[in-house]
């Protein structure tokens, strides 16, 4: 199993929670949906929403790098924004927030104590006027939390199951290497030692990696052996 694939399928379960999360989080507090961002240096990613519509407006703060996604970034403060202030101090997300159909949201920093390079927020976004209060504001940060979880735990599970990919892969290599060299002690008459070092001079005359090199020596001495089968021959 290659890394991409063990990433994508641990990405998809996470994915599942977390859009589990944010959708409750939206249903609890009154919103209508949500997305999870996260920043890494000057690199911005949308890794979660419960509506791909909403994506239209995390991207609208990406590019124009302001909006209230960002915003509560720094300095972690959570950010209410309603399409009936007087005040909009973000014209690319009031434009899209109005596109979308999109009246209020509530932005909420996400806590991710492993990575201190990674910042995330938690926005929720109703298509009618919400009253923010504090006791809305802890509920939502105590989704955040729950989102900061998943992502920290995204990252470990990735690591496992590369660690076990990688575990399961070395044993397949070493059981084929000792196969290979098998033969050659039985084809030359040689010790293990030696026979590991013809593999090896194999490996180097053709620039190509140990366990290939065994691999193909095992598939061509068993199919000769095939071939030499009395049950072949008939």
């Amino acid at each position: 199993m290659p890394d991409a694939e063990v990433d994508n399928r641990t990405d998809v379960s996470l994915a599942r929670l977390l859009t589990m999360i944010m959708q409750t989080a939206a249903d609890v507090l009154g919103f209508s949906g949500a997305t999870t961002s996260t920043r890494r240096g000057q690199h911005m990613e949308t890794v979660g929403a419960t509506d791909q519509r909403l994506i239209a407006l995390t991207d609208a703060q990406f590019i124009s790098g302001e909006g209230p996604s960002l915003a509560t970034l720094e300095p972690r403060q959570p950010v209410a924004w309603s399409s009936d202030a007087d005040l909009q101090p973000w014209p690319e997300y009031q434009a899209a927030a109005r596109l979308s159909g999109i009246r209020a949201s509530l932005s909420i920093h996400v806590p991710i104590d492993h990575d201190v390079a990674v910042t995330a927020s938690l926005t929720l976004y109703a298509h009618a006027p919400v009253e923010v209060g504090p006791e809305s504001i802890k509920l939502a940060a105590s989704f955040a939390s729950q989102v900061g979880l998943v992502i920290e735990s995204g990252d470990g599970a990735r690591e496992t199951a590369r660690l076990a990919w990688e575990l399961t892969e070395a044993m397949r290599s070493r059981a084929v290497i000792e196969q290979a060299k098998g033969m050659l002690m039985a084809e030359h008459g040689v010790t293990a030692d030696e026979g590991f070092s013809i593999l090896a001079n194999m490996s180097k005359s053709s620039n190509t990696k140990l366990r290939v090199v065994a691999a193909t020596l095992v598939r061509a001495r068993s199919a000769e052996t095939l071939l030499e089968s009395p049950a072949t021959r008939a």
